[in-house]
């Protein structure tokens, strides 16, 4: 009874162990998409690069087109080839969740010009943006044309959670990373 006892706690701590380190596994993971690695830039990366480009080359004004909590269209040279560019970013629910996968998790596009913007980027539980004028106060969303003048800054806030449960089917866990930063574009009118 004894050698029993013992075999089911060894046996616990090697769940435990294992499921704990496949909670580390996929939140570094979900980590390295948000931020990126040493080959590339990661989600917030190409968000921050692009958003900081708002207005870049472009007389026109407003800079930002189209303003509401998960979408955003804004015009900028972002390739600096010395044509404006219209860049696009936005949220979609997938078409299909496995049994037991994360009900969470949506599609985050970028698209920029005529791009079909089909490639998304799976595993976004969050793409939330909010608009501040040039006192920091929070400017409500969808923000109205007329005010698409009186945005200077973007806070942008992000979230990625795996696709399926940490630990199983009756656990409601996935890892998660969590991203946030505050952008004010240099040449946004």
């Amino acid at each position: 009874i004894l050698f029993g006892v013992v075999l089911l706690m060894t046996l616990q701590l090697n769940i435990f162990t294992a499921e704990t380190a496949m909670q580390q596994n996929l939140t570094a993971f979900n980590q390295e998409r948000v931020t990126g690695n040493e080959s590339g830039l990661g989600y917030s990366g190409m968000i921050e690069y692009d958003l900081a480009q708002i207005g870049y080359g472009d007389s026109l004004a407003p800079s930002v087109t189209l303003a509401d909590t998960n979408l955003i269209t804004f015009r900028a040279d972002i390739d600096n080839n010395g044509s404006v560019d219209s860049v696009k970013y936005y949220v979609t629910a997938p078409s299909s969740i496995p049994p037991g996968g994360n009900q969470n998790l949506k599609y985050l596009f970028r698209k920029q010009n005529t791009e079909s913007g089909l490639e998304g980027w799976v595993g976004v539980s969050q793409f939330r943006i909010l608009y501040l004028d040039n006192m920091g106060r929070s400017l409500p969303a969808p923000v109205s044309s007329a005010s698409l003048s009186a945005i200077r800054s973007i806070r942008v806030q992000l979230a990625l959670e795996s696709a399926t449960r940490v630990k199983s089917d009756w656990d409601t866990t996935f890892a998660s990373s969590y991203w946030e930063t505050l952008i004010s574009p240099a040449n946004i009118k």
